[in-house]
């Protein structure tokens, strides 16, 4: 009987795979449907770059970064905000700090924001 699993065996095995899958991937398309919701009908603003933290994380090979933002809001007040998003290595000098990108967020909510990268109006830093 070497080598056959148990029912509870089986059950805790499930049980740690539910916890991985909860831990790693429900965050990532959390985070993705969240966005993608802002980003459909989120109010567009611009924001400064203030700063640019490698989170440590992978994404698809790429690096998870934090970016923190000084947004200009459509009442002409500023907010602080920050997004968690992969960035392309190739794409990293794009968000820097100084960089004023295109963001769009909720204005009920202004802590639900997404960095525009449709629209990539990216000025230099200044």
């Amino acid at each position: 009987m070497a080598g056959k699993t148990t029912s509870m065996e089986n059950i805790i095995y499930i049980v740690l795979l539910l916890f991985v899958l909860s831990v790693t991937v429900v965050p990532i398309v959390w985070r993705h449907f969240r966005s993608s919701d802002v980003l459909k009908s989120g109010v567009s603003a611009s924001a400064k770059i203030v700063d640019v933290t490698d989170t440590g994380r992978r994404h698809n090979n790429n690096p998870v970064v934090s970016i923190r933002l000084i947004v200009t809001g459509t009442d002409g007040r500023d907010f602080n905000a920050e997004v968690t998003m992969p960035v392309s290595p190739v794409r990293l000098t794009r968000y820097q700090p100084g960089t004023v990108v295109a963001v769009k967020y909720d204005p009920k909510s202004p802590d639900r924001i997404a960095i525009d990268t449709q629209s990539e109006s990216g000025s230099k830093p200044e």
